[in-house]
């Protein structure tokens, strides 16, 4: 420990005394290791924590099949759940949520606030067994139909809407006009099904006049908790054979649905992300990879000032793993104080990543610096510290004591070897370019085409307001279509506004309307299980003129289209294509249970589940004829709807003080939200990779320097000997980009290999796209030719006379 201390205190001294490398040094590394220890934090915090819930290994997310419909990952039915409840030997506990219909409203207390809510079962919180800061969860019995309203708040509505009171336990809401006592409030890291949950209903709240009771409608999600001992395959078995018995027993509603699989509750949650978190964390690991190539070809340009000082080390009886010891020891504390300044800038890295990310990374409350962060970001300065100075360590502890003695000069030149070593790290450097790079442009050139998608719609000047007409205030049907109908009339009057129109379910935010079985008259009924599926949704106003949804046939709804009138709906382009695509299918019925609803009209396809998913078959159907409480209320303007915002609210308020409004955004607000995790990995790429483009030609750049330096002699000699500029020119150029062309050549062929990872996250790009990987190397190219020309340019201007003389 004496000697290490030693080593230490010189390795300070030697560091300080050279403050142009230190300071480039430490600035690389704090940037590579401040990067991977951001990322990590992620990774850390959304893949590797454990759910803050007791034995969480042991959840379970529970999704029942039918394969003959083709659909899987399906909700299931509350009176299914309750067999399974009753009837499974492999779970201790069983539970639904939902989080439809959108939330309940508060109101008399401030601000009237929708308030998103997760309507849950009564073992829904014995089930996950989450940790509560104030009070209880709900029970079993605040489940029951006419035992009186009770609620659970979350952390953060507890500390915005109620300035975190230590008494608000028992306190009395006005939620959807409806008294419900607050029983207790979740602790900061409970936030399930989702981080936007701020308040927890009982599932009974919903009521039969809002969803029915039927075996047949399936709405709620499941999720359950293993016994001890049990695994997930035997869970499975237990729940197929239980589904193929209740198809036996209700073979009217339970047929087909013949099988169930569980997911880890953990790998639920993550989703998709979880690939798009690895990526980033090898790419962030490539580029630290870089930076230590970089810092590597600048100790070895430094270890030829210290070729005598190791001669005379070695001459005085050092021992080469003494030297070792001592040039390592200056490596690792260099790395050490670069992880010390990436460790303190990662916080800051961290909330640069969270916002870039758009809400799109699950978990998000819970991620932050911890111990393993520590621990991490401590392991990876140490393997780099080792990584980047191992190397040059290895070619400075083996002097040339005779030659470095002679040395007139404290420099010792360097050898063939030296400047072979150099070459290489610079291939290994701008393959690793190559390879963030393809892998940056790929994302980038999906997003561009992603974004060329046609929506179905016309984005620009397209203001968007949502909420939902209570119960409470408007129970009976006249009254809430009443209110309906005059938001739209005022909306459509207000200065600037050239149209107005509303939807139950907007595209790109609510994933389309209700999905039902279509039934078209005169067709012979298809196979149990083989129905055609299509969206239903109510439309309001002129919703295709505010959209701008084209009309390819018919007629839009008009005034006439009343709820005494015939029923009358509009249909998709993909419906029409699929069902009708010879002929024109305006005047065709459909059948709604023993109701005739025929068409009128055929508009184009809208996406509504994203832009990378395609259109389905939709049923628009006018609001007076199927209303509904949800409201996405579209306005088109004439100038920037941002500026109408104000307006629109204050035009519902005045109709309706107490009305709480949930979003209001524009049509291209929205369309930009949804591509929100492609976006996000996308530009984190480029960033990455434009680090690591930059580090690439700067060990181009240095290594050429370095090596032009150290042929002064020789470039005298050539100009001397008759050589022109361009000569000069020519040679330390070429030199650089045959290097640079090594590097190239290998980096694609590592793309071609490990690209293909990010195949799932591409839209319309193969992961070996042709354009891209040319691209990318003539811009690696032109790189490597700027970085050469600058030391190349230097060493063409030496002058020959003054070199010789000094020689």
């Amino acid at each position: 420990m004496g000697t290490l201390a030693q080593d230490l205190q010189y390795a300070f001294r030697k560091l300080f005394r050279t403050p142009g490398f230190t300071l480039v040094a430490l600035f690389t590394l704090m940037l590579g290791i401040g990067a991977n220890t951001a990322v990590f934090t992620v990774v850390n915090s959304v893949l590797i924590k454990p759910l803050p819930f007791e034995e969480p290994d042991r959840l379970v997310k529970v999704f029942v099949d039918n394969p003959e419909a083709e659909l899987s990952d399906a909700p299931a039915s509350p009176l299914d759940l309750e067999d399974w409840q009753r009837r499974n030997q492999v779970f201790a506990a069983m539970a639904a949520y939902s989080t439809t219909p959108s939330g309940l409203t508060l109101t008399g207390d401030g601000e009237p606030e929708r308030l998103p809510t997760a309507y849950v079962s009564g073992d829904f919180f014995r089930t996950l067994k989450g940790p509560v800061l104030l009070g209880r969860a709900l029970s079993p019995a605040d489940d029951r139909p006419g035992e009186g309203g009770a609620v659970v708040l979350s952390w953060g509505l507890w500390q915005r809407r109620f300035g975190s009171d230590p008494k608000i336990v028992g306190r009395v809401l006005r939620l959807d006009e409806a008294p419900f006592t607050v029983v207790g409030v979740m602790d900061r890291d409970f936030a399930f099904p989702n981080a936007d949950v701020e308040l927890w209903a009982p599932l009974s709240v919903i009521g039969e006049k809002r969803i029915p009771r039927l075996r047949q409608v399936r709405w709620v999600e499941t999720i359950a908790r293993l016994k001890p001992g049990v695994s997930v395959n035997q869970a499975e078995a237990n729940l197929q054979t239980l589904a193929r018995a209740l198809e036996q027993e209700y073979p009217d509603s339970n047929k087909g649905w013949t099988g169930g699989h569980l997911y880890d509750l953990h790998t639920w949650l993550v989703g998709d992300v979880r690939k798009s978190l690895f990526v980033l964390l090898g790419v962030v690991g490539l580029v630290l990879l870089i930076a230590c190539v970089n810092i590597a070809n600048l100790l070895l340009a430094r270890a030829t000032t210290r070729g005598r000082e190791m001669a005379i080390r070695t001459a005085l009886g050092a021992e080469r793993k003494r030297i070792l010891q001592q040039l390592l020891s200056e490596s690792l504390l260099l790395s050490l104080v670069g992880g010390a300044l990436g460790l303190l800038i990662s916080s800051w890295a961290v909330q640069v990543l969270l916002s870039l990310s758009g809400g799109a990374i699950p978990r998000i409350h819970e991620i932050g610096i911890d111990g393993r962060v520590m621990a991490f970001t401590l392991l990876i300065s140490i393997l780099t510290g080792t990584a980047f100075g191992i190397v040059p360590a290895l070619q400075t502890a083996k002097p040339e004591i005779r030659g470095s003695l002679g040395e007139s000069s404290t420099g010792a030149g360097t050898g063939k070897a030296s400047h072979r070593l150099q070459s290489l790290l610079v291939v290994a450097e701008m393959a690793l370019a190559v390879l963030l790079v393809i892998g940056a442009g790929l994302a980038v050139k999906s997003l561009w085409r992603l974004f060329a998608v046609d929506p179905g719609f016309d984005s620009r000047n397209a203001l968007v307001t949502t909420f939902n007409i209570p119960s409470s205030r408007y129970p009976e049907r006249p009254q809430y279509q009443a209110f309906y109908a005059q938001v739209l009339e005022r909306a459509a009057h207000l200065p600037g506004v050239t149209a107005a129109g509303a939807i139950q379910s907007l595209p790109l935010i609510d994933q389309g309307g209700e999905k039902d079985i279509l039934t078209i008259q005169g067709r012979p009924a298809p196979p149990p299980g083989q129905e055609p599926i299509a969206i239903f949704n109510t439309i309001g106003g002129d919703y295709f003129g505010a959209m701008g949804i084209r009309l390819l046939r018919g007629r839009k709804f008009t005034g006439a289209d009343g709820p005494e009138s015939p029923p009358v709906a509009i249909i998709n382009q993909t419906l029409a294509r699929q069902h009708w695509p010879e002929q024109n299918p305006v005047g065709q019925m459909l059948l709604s249970g023993e109701t005739q609803i025929q068409i009128v009209g055929v508009v184009g396809d809208v996406r509504n589940a994203g832009l990378a998913k395609p259109s389905e078959p939709e049923v628009y159907l006018p609001h007076s004829q199927r209303p509904r409480r949800g409201v996405a209320l579209v306005v088109r303007t004439v100038s920037d709807p941002a500026l109408l915002a104000g307006a629109v609210r204050g035009a519902i308020r005045e109709m309706d003080p107490s009305q709480p409004i949930t979003e209001i955004a524009t049509l291209e607000q929205i369309l930009s939200e949804s591509v929100t995790p492609q976006r996000f990995l996308a530009l984190l790429l480029s960033i990455f990779s434009a680090m690591a483009l930059i580090l690439a030609g700067l060990g181009i750049y240095g290594v050429l320097s370095f090596v032009a330096s150290q042929r002064t002699r020789e470039v005298g000699i050539r100009i001397a000997m008759g050589a022109d500029r361009r000569d000069i020119l020519r040679l330390i150029i070429g030199q650089g980009v045959g290097v640079a062309l090594l590097g190239v050549v290998l980096g694609l062929a590592a793309s071609l290999a490990l690209t293909r990872v990010l195949a799932s996250l591409l839209y319309e790009v193969s992961p070996t796209d042709a354009a891209t990987f040319s691209a990318v190397a003539a811009v690696l190219v032109m790189v490597a030719l700027l970085a050469s020309y600058i030391p190349a340019r230097r060493a063409a201007g030496t002058n020959p006379m003054i070199t010789l003389r000094q020689e």
